[in-house]
């Protein structure tokens, strides 16, 4: 559940408050699409709501591919920051966001498989 609030909490931020959300992502709020930080609002939007009603059955998937797109946001915060296109503070506040959003959806997903085997 806490995963399903971490994401609507980001996914309505970025959707209404686009400006807002690049700000506290350390994103120049000017010079980034207000589109682009509205597309990552209901992508958050769409992924909590799949989590939140995963059946028992589904729910380790559901998790788990959560967890993978975390894990490419990840990779995507490390790559621009080696290229010198972002910040450290971004780095920090979406790269390191997206490790916790992956750590969590993993873990979701190891404790759903232990579950429902």
């Amino acid at each position: 559940m806490t995963l399903v609030l971490l994401r609507t909490f980001v996914g309505v931020s970025a959707l209404f408050t686009p400006r807002l959300a690049a700000r506290i992502f350390g994103v120049d709020p000017d010079s980034s699409s207000a589109w682009v930080t509205r597309l990552f609002g209901s992508r958050e939007l769409a992924l909590a709501g799949v989590l939140l009603v995963a059946t028992p059955e589904h729910l380790p998937t559901v998790a788990a591919l959560g967890a993978a797109i975390d894990t490419a946001d990840v990779v995507s915060s490390l790559v621009e920051v080696r290229r010198g296109t972002v910040s450290t503070y971004t780095l920090i506040s979406g790269g390191a966001g997206a490790a916790v959003f992956a750590a969590l959806g993993f873990d979701i997903a190891r404790r759903a498989r232990t579950l429902n085997p």
